[in-house]
């Protein structure tokens, strides 16, 4: 195979270039340097050393490339048939040089568009500062970020971060079972509660918590059993809410204020406002979900514990 891998990623593409499986040899300065001075095939983008204009010669055209990803990524996206190469703004351009107007953002991602100057600026400065460095250590601009969004938000006490939408959910999945323990042991109970109540056409994500909590069955199948403890309710429905919390069995209730996967289904504000109250009652946690996007309009229902993404919330309480 004609690539190069180094801790994850493709740093480069040569003429019989050996595959690398063990991540740990890019730590060899020689190594990496070596690797970095094999020429770059025409059309290729080496670490970024290609100007902007020879993405778009990436192997000559849509088809090329959809052909080579068939070959070479695992199918696990039924994907439209054309290559971004590069955007600009609310732009993105495919790699036969023709333009379109970007509605999806990345499914609500680049909320500043692309190659926005400040938000490069930001990412230059910082890469050019200290790159990662784990949880393991401290670091500034975690803090920093966490005060802002502590700050800026009415009910957010602690700040979790994470990398995507479903671990998000997953970290949600533990902290209400966790929460559920402790409380269990303050009141001498021998059972903490477990389960999970979610609703039709939902969407938490694809790893096997947040999957056990997504309703499409097409996702779920291939995967079956999932973890067992959930039950899904008529969504909006809040008087098959109050039939399927149990206090005491009920961990949380899993909820998207808007449905963005399973449709654009907004819940109404008495519906929230129900769900805040069945959980006051049973002593369960409400988990709100708005990886895609926040609303002035829920955050009133909610304090105390935030799980963030960069581009998004799942609130907690």
């Amino acid at each position: 195979m004609d690539a190069l891998v180094a801790a994850g990623g493709i740093t480069g593409l040569a003429k019989n270039a050996t595959l690398i499986r063990n991540p740990s040899l890019v730590h060899s300065q020689r190594f990496y340097a070596k690797a970095m001075a094999w020429p770059c095939p025409k059309g290729l983008i080496l670490n970024g050393a290609h100007k902007r204009s020879s993405a778009v010669a990436f192997w000559g055209n849509n088809q090329e490339v959809i052909d080579a990803e068939a070959r070479l990524l695992v199918n696990t996206y039924a994907r439209v048939p054309v290559v971004f190469v590069r955007g600009e703004g609310c732009k993105l351009y495919d790699a036969e040089g023709k333009e379109y107007l970007d509605f999806a953002a990345g499914i609500a991602v680049n909320a500043l568009g692309h190659a926005d100057p400040l938000w490069v600026k930001a990412v230059s400065e910082q890469a050019a500062t200290l790159a990662h460095v784990s949880n393991v250590y401290h670091s500034v601009p975690q803090v920093k970020l966490a005060e802002r969004l502590v700050d800026c938000t009415p009910f957010a006490d602690k700040v979790f971060f994470s990398n995507s939408g479903t671990e998000a959910n997953e970290a949600a999945i533990k902290f209400s079972r966790k929460y559920q323990q402790v409380k269990a042991a303050e009141n001498n109970s021998k059972q903490a509660a477990t389960d999970f109540v979610v609703f039709t056409n939902s969407f938490h994500g694809r790893t096997m918590g947040a999957l056990a909590l997504t309703s499409k069955h097409k996702y779920r199948a291939p995967f079956e059993p999932l973890m067992p403890g959930v039950q899904f309710v008529e969504f909006g429905n809040l008087e098959a809410v109050k039939k399927a919390v149990r206090p005491g069995s009920t961990a949380a209730i899993f909820v998207e204020p808007v449905q963005g996967e399973g449709g654009i289904y907004p819940a109404m504000a008495d519906f929230l406002q129900g769900l805040r109250d069945v959980c006051n009652d049973a002593g369960a946690l409400l988990v709100f979900d708005e990886v895609g996007g926040l609303s002035s309009q829920t955050v009133i229902l909610l304090h105390t514990l935030v799980t963030c993404r960069i581009w998004g919330c799942l609130l907690i309480t």
